[in-house]
């Protein structure tokens, strides 16, 4: 967090309701780049799945997804 504040992206401001924790918002050059990471992934999953019919596509990604499961699974 630290760095992300240091680089104009998020800042922190004390928790009205807990003195001991922080809020964290992004700030105007976070979201413009948050916006920039979100279109550069939708590109490259357009890339990624080219030619893929709409069943491909999803058989694809609710694999991926189950992948995902199994890994927190045995992250644990």
């Amino acid at each position: 967090m630290k760095k992300l504040t240091e680089a104009g992206y998020i800042k922190r401001k004390t928790d009205p309701s807990d003195s001991r924790s922080y809020r964290l918002f992004l700030t105007e050059s976070g979201i413009r780049i948050g916006q920039e990471l979100g279109r550069l992934g939708r590109d490259h999953e357009t890339m990624l799945t080219e030619g893929f019919s709409n069943g491909e596509r999803d058989h694809l990604f609710s694999l991926l997804q189950k992948a995902a499961q199994n890994s927190r699974r045995v992250n644990d």
